[in-house]
C-alpha cells in the first residue's frame, strides 16, 4: 500500500538529515539466541539552527521472529540491515517530510490553543468565575 506523498516545505532539500539506531531489544527464542525483538530509531532534522526530530519503534511479531531462513546472528549486524528492516525509502521520506514540517512550524510559530470550544473552562460564566474568585 502506498503512502500519501506528504507536504514538503520549499527548503526541504536544505535541511540535513540524520538516522539514528537508538536502542535494539534482543532475547533468546527457541534455539536462537539474540534475537531482535524491537528497534527504536530516530531522524533527526538540521535547518537554519532549528533542530527537529522523530523517534519511531518497530516491535516484530512472533512469526517474524520464528523466521529461521531469515536469521542473522547479532554479532554480523550493521546499520543498513537493521534499516532496512524497519523502514523503506517511502516511509524514510514521510518521515523527513514530519521533520522538515516540524522545522517549518518553527521559522513560522503558530498559535498554541489551550481552550477549546468545546471545553468547559471556555464556556464558563463569567460571574460563577468573579463569585468562586472572591470566595
Amino acid at each position: 500500500m502506498s503512502l500519501p506523498e506528504a507536504k514538503k516545505p520549499d527548503f526541504f532539500n536544505d535541511i540535513e538529515f540524520e538516522f539514528k539506531i537508538l536502542s535494539i531489544k534482543k532475547t533468546n527464542l527457541q534455539n536462537q539466541n539474540d534475537v531482535i525483538t524491537s528497534i527504536t530509531w530516530q531522524v533527526i532534522g538540521k535547518y537554519n539552527n532549528i533542530i527537529e526530530q522523530h523517534t519511531c519503534e518497530r516491535q516484530f511479531l512472533q512469526m517474524e521472529l520464528e523466521n529461521q531462513e531469515t536469521f542473522i546472528d547479532y554479532n554480523s549486524l550493521t546499520e543498513d540491515i537493521v534499516k532496512s528492516w524497519i523502514m523503506d525509502d517511502e516511509l524514510l521520506d514521510n518521515i523527513k517530510s514530519s521533520v522538515a514540517n516540524k522545522i517549518d512550524s518553527q521559522l513560522e510559530p503558530q498559535e498554541e490553543i489551550k481552550e477549546f470550544p468545546w471545553s468547559v473552562t471556555a464556556n464558563k460564566d463569567p460571574i460563577v468565575d468573579a463569585i468562586a474568585a472572591a470566595t
